[in-house]
């Protein structure tokens, strides 16, 4: 009983092994991109600039009526991943409810770039 056990401990140390091995070698050799919705699909116009080798992202209203106001929008992922479908959409709701434009940049992802290389 006590091989059996070991022998499935030591397989799920070997399988989340490769595991994270892997994901250190894709973080370290592959830029993410980050997901932008198809514009004709979206209820708001998005920009597209670079800002210091960086994608910008202006979104502003294409239906409703504009105000001043502008939020900076720093997506979740804690620099392992990239914005996904959920982040826009709930840009989407957030942006058509209050009619700021709002401005979200594609920072670069850890490991493979520190704190530093984001200045």
């Amino acid at each position: 009983m006590k091989e059996k056990i070991l022998r499935m401990v030591m397989f799920m140390i070997i399988v989340i092994s490769l595991i994270a091995i892997g994901l250190i070698i894709f973080f370290n050799i592959e830029d993410a991109k980050v997901y932008v919705p198809n514009k004709a699909e979206y209820s708001a116009n998005i920009d597209e600039k670079n800002f210091n080798s960086r994608k910008l992202f202006i979104i502003t209203p294409k239906n409703i009526e504009k105000n001043e106001k502008v939020i900076l929008y720093f997506h979740g992922g804690s620099y392992m991943a990239e914005a996904t479908k959920a982040h826009w959409n709930f840009l989407e709701m957030f942006q058509n409810d209050t009619g700021n434009t709002i401005v979200m940049i594609d920072y670069p992802l850890a490991p493979k770039y520190t704190y530093k290389g984001s200045v």
